[in-house]
């Protein structure tokens, strides 16, 4: 055997193995990007995976024949994400698609035990074509039993399997994939539900808040209610879409919010009660709409509950008077 492929291979491993790692942060911006949640991971295939492949598939250049001397892979939570995550990629400017997707989903080969799935070919504009990852997109589940299943069980199998045994596993790729396929209509579900909307705007006022300004706790009880104000204000809210613009909101004036929030944070409202709506991260959702609709929610928050003093505060310390 011509061993020359990998001892190239194990000389350039280092250098591989920053390939892997920029892929991998790219990959993340770009699903942050497109507010995708992900799990990325990359890494370079190590030297003695490099030669077993050499051998088993008989390349006669294995150099060339080799596409994933690294390789990454983007999980995502739902299978329509595998769409979305594909688009922004094809989208990037950083990144340069060699050829085009390899997505098996619409295969129909039910004798065959294995997930279908989406990869590509992959190389960053400034670091050049030669350096190609493979990038493989998955759901969890996919993610689950790629790893778990057909790696660990089935992976370099050079029998068939007993006929009970592959109807078990049958059984288990059945399930994997009734799992994704009820993560998709328990999402569409619930998003119908005012809980759920309530859940994923003051996650995504949250994640801003603490962000800038970390703090333990916070009154529960008044989170509700600013959200119902915040809720009511939008008729025809689409939480998912607004969940990315409080984010989006949090990028554009982070500087703004950590000014704010340190100088009229939980210390300064143990001081003065007409700043306790700043211990609150839904305090983020508020500037939010002063800033983009402050007529509308001046006029639903002034038939809430809540003092209309502690709006008045909000919008004189953040300069948003609406």
């Amino acid at each position: 055997m011509d061993m020359t492929a990998a001892l190239r291979f194990r000389a350039a491993h280092g250098e591989w193995a920053s390939v892997a790692k920029e892929m991998q942060d790219e990959l993340g911006n770009i699903a942050y990007a497109a507010r995708i949640p992900t799990e990325v991971t990359a890494r370079a295939k190590d030297v003695g995976e490099f030669v077993r492949k050499t051998i088993r598939k008989g390349y006669t250049d294995p150099w060339t024949g080799i596409t994933d001397k690294a390789g990454a892979r983007v999980i995502v939570e739902r299978a329509s994400q595998i769409d979305s995550f594909k688009q922004a990629l094809v989208e990037s400017s950083r990144l340069q698609i060699v050829g085009e997707f390899e997505d098996d989903r619409e295969a129909e080969r039910p004798e065959i035990l294995e997930f279908t799935g989406v990869k590509a070919q992959v190389f960053s504009v400034e670091r050049g074509s030669e350096f190609e990852v493979e990038v493989q997109i998955r759901t969890k589940a996919e993610d689950l039993w790629a790893s778990v299943v057909s790696h660990r069980m089935l992976y370099k199998k050079k029998h068939d399997l007993p006929k009970p045994l592959r109807r078990r596993l049958h059984l288990l790729l059945a399930l994997t994939e009734l799992f994704d396929d009820e993560v998709v209509r328990v999402s569409e579900e619930m998003k119908t539900l005012q809980t759920h909307t309530e859940s994923l705007l003051s996650t995504a006022a949250e994640a801003v808040y603490l962000g800038v300004h970390p703090v333990a706790t916070w009154d529960g009880g008044l989170s509700e209610d600013i959200l119902k104000i915040v809720i009511d204000s939008m008729p025809d809210l689409d939480a998912d879409a607004y969940a990315a613009t409080v984010r989006a909101f949090g990028e554009s004036r982070g500087n703004d919010l950590a000014s704010v929030l340190g100088d009229y944070g939980p210390s300064e409202a143990q001081m003065d009660p007409h700043y306790v709506i700043f211990e609150q991260p839904e305090v983020v959702l508020v500037w939010e709409r002063l800033a983009s609709a402050p007529e509308r929610f001046r006029d639903t928050w002034s038939h809430s509950a809540l003092p209309m003093e502690w709006l008045d505060t909000v919008a004189d310390v953040t300069g948003e008077v609406g």
